[in-house]
């Protein structure tokens, strides 16, 4: 066996974690990865076993053991410090076989002292060995999936993934990455819990990706993985540069707004438009506010009639499909003035959409720049 430092170690902890067998006599490395299993034959100066289907379906599996004692239980006494429960005791049992006195260096993993499900751990930042850790076991039981959850879009979405029934070894890769895992609702086949680790913000994916690609350099298939990820991102940072979000979104809207039909199911018909676009031409009938959102505070078109003429203003009301209320009455002549309004943008597109035909002069100005207005909002 070949001398291993403690990033190596780490490492082969990972791996071994999430796919190894440890057995008191024997230790097995058996993966559809020939290149992650020949750098671990290498490592331990073991041979390369290839197991082939008739069916072609099946990818070859390829297999390194070591079973020479010294080495093995030197090893085993090295690793023991990373593993999770399960493994630990895997090696306590080959321990007492050849009487080898458990480490007294404690377990990395006590469950205690780790987040819990949907528990937000604090920003944490690893040690190289620890990424070293993480990056093996990520080889053995992680995956990266790509969703293209839009047409609108030019990139797929990114997100790592890795799952284990072993919590304590998953509440300690959610320390490493400072981000939460869940307790699936489903089991396994013979009762156990599942837990899962999904990182999905670009942000901290790109940072952890960043840390274990150096380490997975030896898997073709895990790195061709990352390194799209990378592609995918930078493809999302260049689009939103160039304005593409707001565009979609822009595009998004426009096609929402022209596809909207008022809940209360009026026909076109059933409205006189022209009307309408009397009363517009009359007097003032829209007006903006500054909303607050995500690109700051935007202005927002509303329609509002105000008159002292309570039948035209309940006219109106039924088109705005809004009630009708008293603003204010005038001291000498006890005359009220009425009001009703429409704040849905929604609404206001389908309204100014179908009575600008029949506008002119600077109302149709107005209602065509708050048409405008509208698609071009987020």
């Amino acid at each position: 066996m070949k001398f291993i430092n403690k990033t190596s170690e780490a490492f082969l902890a990972g791996l071994f974690e999430g796919d190894g067998f440890l057995g008191s006599t024997q230790l097995k490395l058996r993966l559809s990865d020939e290149d992650v299993v020949s750098w671990v034959a290498d490592l331990l100066e073991t041979k390369l076993a290839v197991t082939t289907f008739i069916d072609q379906k099946y990818r070859s599996l390829y297999e390194t053991s070591l079973g020479r004692q010294g080495e093995l239980t030197t090893l085993y006494v090295r690793l023991y410090p990373w593993f999770g429960k399960r493994r630990q005791s895997q090696l306590e049992e080959s321990f007492r076989r050849s009487e080898t006195p458990l480490p007294t260096v404690q377990s990395k993993m006590n469950l205690a002292s780790l987040p819990q499900p949907t528990e937000m751990p604090p920003f944490y930042l690893p040690s190289l060995e620890e990424w070293a850790y993480f990056s093996g076991y990520f080889i053995a039981e992680g995956s990266i999936a790509f969703d293209q959850r839009s047409a609108q879009t030019p990139y797929s979405r990114p997100s790592l993934h890795i799952s284990s029934t072993d919590q304590d070894v998953i509440a300690y890769s959610a320390k490493l990455l400072s981000t939460p895992y869940i307790k699936a609702a489903r089991q396994t086949k013979t009762g156990k819990d599942v837990f899962i680790i999904n990182v999905t913000n670009f942000e901290k994916l790109h940072f952890i990706l960043e840390n274990i690609l150096p380490f997975i350099l030896i898997s073709a298939r895990h790195t061709q993985k990352v390194q799209r990820a990378f592609e995918e991102m930078q493809t999302r940072i260049d689009w939103r540069t160039s304005g593409g979000l707001q565009q979609t979104k822009q595009m998004v809207r426009a096609k929402e707004l022209k596809a909207f039909k008022p809940a209360v199911k009026f026909e076109d018909r059933s409205i006189d438009w022209e009307e309408l676009a009397l009363i517009f031409q009359s007097q003032p009938f829209v007006f903006l506010v500054n909303v607050p959102s995500k690109a700051g505070v935007v202005k927002t078109p509303r329609l509002r009639i105000q008159s002292h003429d309570l039948e035209l203003v309940e006219k109106v009301s039924k088109i705005f499909q809004k009630k009708v209320y008293p603003v204010k009455q005038n001291v000498k002549s006890k005359e009220i003035l009425y009001s009703t309004q429409t704040e849905r943008k929604k609404s206001v597109f389908f309204i100014l959409r179908n009575v600008l035909p029949f506008l002119s002069g600077d109302a149709a100005m107005k209602a065509q720049e708050a048409l405008d207005l509208l698609t071009r909002s987020p």
